[in-house]
């Protein structure tokens, strides 16, 4: 399969929501999967010159199963709960899970195709499922409740109380105190709620891909680069309409053109779309 690529953007978001990359785990991928160890690359960027769509799938599959291993290590202690050995160590989860998650998260906000959106279509349950089996997890609850009620007694930092807080909510939010029929049903819901969220973001793509306006000259392009006229007649050629340009419309481009634009017909037929 062909190497992915990856926009500037993209890359740089990825190094802004790096998370646990230095965190060691036990080796189960082919060596030859990019994400089997933290990239050996300035902050750990992504090495795109070496992931393949085939990665991802496999990749997920194994770091979902890797962190509830990991969490349910947390939760069985014998051990009192302490901030280190169960809010401290939640963190410190899924290290795996966060590499390849934040590839595919930026690479499907930056340039989704086809591939990338069947691999998301078939992930979305999966991710829902997951996460409920850590939310919906009672004896990590109880350890994790028993933290927030003597929390006044654990000296901890501002930034440990915090954590504290959001692991807290974000299991009473879940359900986690729901009984097992009524999380069935939450986790019913969250399911199908996956797969909806997922088929929206499909239509989205979709029209997004079909909102376009067709320009017959380049005379009425006067007013933007070189660069992106040549891209509206690539867009043009890629649907098959040679000798004309294309201006693909969405909310993120939709205003930059229309300051650069002097055409006023153009502008309001753009506007329209």
């Amino acid at each position: 399969m062909a190497v992915l690529g990856v926009t500037f953007a993209g890359f740089w978001s990825f190094l802004k929501t790096v998370v646990a990359a230095d965190v060691p785990e036990k080796a189960a991928l082919p060596a030859d999967n990019p994400f089997a160890a933290p990239s050996p690359l300035l902050l750990h960027a992504p090495a795109f010159d070496k992931i393949r769509v085939d990665h991802f799938l496999p990749t997920f599959t194994f770091g979902m199963k890797q962190q509830l291993a990991e969490m349910n290590a947390i939760a069985s202690q014998t051990e009192a709960a302490t901030f280190e050995n169960t809010i401290a160590a939640m963190e410190r989860s899924g290290a795996l899970l966060t590499r390849v998650d934040n590839v595919f998260s930026n690479l499907t906000s930056a340039e989704k195709n086809e591939p990338l959106q069947k691999i998301e279509t078939e992930l979305a349950p999966l991710r829902a499922a997951h996460t409920d089996n850590i939310l919906l997890n009672r004896k990590l609850f109880q350890r994790v409740e028993t933290l927030w009620q003597k929390k006044e007694s654990l000296a901890l930092t501002g930034e440990q109380a915090e954590v504290l807080k959001q692991r807290y909510e974000s299991f009473l939010r879940a359900g986690a105190r729901l009984g097992d029929q009524d999380q069935g049903r939450i986790r019913s819901l969250n399911e199908q709620l996956s797969k909806l969220e997922t088929k929206f973001e499909e239509n989205l793509l979709a029209i997004a891909k079909e909102r376009a306006v067709v320009v017959d000259t380049a005379n009425e392009l006067d007013g933007l680069s070189t660069d992106e006229i040549a891209a509206a007649a690539a867009a043009a050629k890629a649907r098959d309409l040679d000798g004309k340009y294309l201006i693909q419309i969405s909310n993120t481009t939709r205003v930059p053109v229309l300051t650069s634009l002097n055409n006023r017909a153009l502008r309001q037929r753009v506007w329209e779309a």
